[in-house]
């Protein structure tokens, strides 16, 4: 879930139609006359974390009068008018006719943040007249710089993005040598800093000032997609009281995590992923209570999990493509608000902890790619909020638990590529919602005891390939089925003796003639001969 803020601003002009449309009388209480800023968040509800209709979002417009601050707000709605309203509220806030009103309506941005922000926009790129370009870049409104009034009506810095944040928000791009600069601790009211593809050349190292560490008021910092941002995380990060959200993802960062960051207690989301960060995960993450999104993927973080069992309010964790190994804690069972958990791709041994069947909110579960080299949990059938569960590659052994067809809201099972054996329970072909099913390269055997109605409801999702002993049961109605799993039908094979007695004696009956190796038609058209043998004797002398 994401909160976009957006500073000083004023309904376009050219929306009113469809703002009027949208927000019925809400509209008449707009007097643009009187605004001195709003303030647009806007909330994701179609996220894995909800079971919002997809496209949803909750809109809120905080809009700052003359006498007093009044809000806006609607529900969910998923209304091609009212997103449309969302993406041109973004992207037009506050620009009538080329006029921002209220903007104009106080002095100046402050003098040492006008000064450090021509500072930090030289380090974007150092090829731009800056001042010329922008004399008072309040005031002269650019996406993804923001300002909002003191007391005393003087301007302040309060959000800064820079880079390629996405089509859809033009906001200023870095140039391909770019740099940040530490005058960026210089604005005390910053809110929120955000780097996209900004430091994108590695042979050009960029390093995340330690000056970061003064914002005092920072509540979002991200760092994305920027390989050429490379050395450690200062560890003056960890005085960064009002930080909600940190996302230094897919950079060249690397050392270990601060211990520091434990003293982030307002932090809600934690994403690290795609670095080069190394060594044990710090115990200290295990203070950052309001944590709901802790993602710490694709890095070289080793040794054992920690204990996290004050995490209570987490609903996301992903480490995910490390080199973790040992056991999996049993505390991990505490975290009952989770909804997503992704432990796959690292060292884990001996299964998972009976004490997940705790995590009863718990909708997706991927543990696979993890020598575990025991058996399959049985016992997380009574986790029955399951949508999709992935051990694959896993190591594990004996058969599949007939329990497994209890987690009804099953959409996706992936056992592949384990060691499983003896026969699919037939429990497994009652899930209703289940629409991907790969057991492929194990050694289980028997007929496949699936109806062709589940087969084909699951279509190309359906995967049985390569366990030898399997088959399809014959059955005109499960050709399809049959070519799309890449098997064969069962065949009636003969368990007799090489020279099976016949029905029936007859001479004409030689050694040889039939073998185990032939099927069980071609057997029985051997038999049969000596009875149409004595069926044309009979019909010949009675002629």
């Amino acid at each position: 879930m994401g909160v976009m803020s957006v500073g000083d601003a004023e309904l376009d002009c050219n929306l009113r139609k469809i703002i009027m449309s949208d927000m019925g009388d809400h509209y008449n209480r707009v007097d643009p006359g009187r605004i001195l800023s709003i303030k647009l968040s806007v909330e994701a509800l179609d996220d894995p974390f909800t079971h919002a209709v997809p496209g949803s979002f909750e809109l809120q417009l905080r809009i700052a009068y003359r006498a007093s601050p009044k809000s806006i707000s609607w529900g969910r709605s998923k209304s091609c008018c009212q997103r449309l309203l969302l993406y041109a509220l973004i992207f037009t806030v506050l620009h009538c006719n080329g006029h921002r009103a209220g903007a104009q309506d106080y002095g100046a941005t402050n003098s040492k943040e006008l000064a450090a922000l021509y500072d930090v926009l030289s380090g974007i790129d150092s090829n731009t007249n800056w001042t010329r370009e922008l004399p008072d870049p309040c005031n002269n409104w650019q996406t993804g710089i923001y300002c909002l009034p003191d007391n005393d009506g003087e301007l302040h810095v309060t959000n800064l993005a820079f880079g390629i944040m996405s089509e859809y928000v033009p906001v200023i791009p870095c140039s391909s040598h770019a740099s940040l600069h530490p005058s960026v601790s210089k604005f005390p009211y910053l809110q929120s800093l955000q780097l996209f593809s900004c430091f994108t050349n590695p042979s050009q190292p960029t390093f995340m000032p330690k000056e970061i560490g003064m914002l005092k008021e920072l509540q979002i910092l991200t760092f994305q997609d920027n390989r050429g941002l490379v050395g450690t995380l200062p560890v003056e990060l960890g005085s960064l009281s009002s930080l909600q959200r940190l996302c230094v993802t897919m950079n060249g960062i690397g050392g270990s995590i601060p211990s520091e960051l434990g003293s982030l207690v307002s932090l809600i989301q934690l994403d690290l992923g795609r670095n080069q960060l190394e060594g044990p995960i710090p115990a200290s993450l295990n203070s950052l209570v309001n944590l709901r999104i802790l993602d710490l993927r694709g890095n070289l973080f080793s040794g054992n999990l920690p204990t996290l069992d004050r995490l209570t309010s987490l609903v996301k964790m992903v480490l995910s493509e490390n080199n973790l190994n040992g056991s999996i804690p049993s505390d991990l069972g505490q975290l009952r608000s989770l909804r997503f958990l992704d432990l796959s791709h690292n060292s884990f041994t001996g299964g998972l902890p009976p004490s997940v069947v705790n995590l009863r909110s718990l909708e997706d579960l991927f543990v696979g790619y993890n020598p575990m080299g025991t058996s399959l949990p049985g016992f997380i059938w009574t986790m029955t909020a399951l949508t999709r569960l992935t051990l694959e590659q896993s190591n594990y052994m004996g058969s599949i638990p007939r329990e497994f067809g209890n987690i009804t809201s099953l959409r996706v099972l992936v056992l592949e590529g384990n060691k499983l054996t003896g026969a699919i329970p037939p429990e497994l072909g009652s899930l209703p919602n289940l629409h991907i099913l790969d057991l492929s390269g194990n050694n289980l055997s028997g007929p496949v005891p699936f109806s062709p109605e589940m087969m084909e409801r699951t279509g190309i999702s359906f995967n049985l390939m390569n366990n030898s002993g399997l088959c399809i049961p014959h059955s005109s109605r499960t050709r399809v089925a049959v070519a799309s799993v890449g098997l064969s039908s069962c065949s009636m094979e003969s368990s007799e003796p090489a020279y099976p007695i016949p029905l029936v004696e007859s001479p004409s009956m030689q050694p040889g003639s039939w073998s185990p190796s032939r099927s069980c038609s071609s057997r029985r058209s051997v038999i049969h001969m000596p009875i149409l043998v004595i069926l044309v004797s009979i019909f010949i002398r009675f002629a």
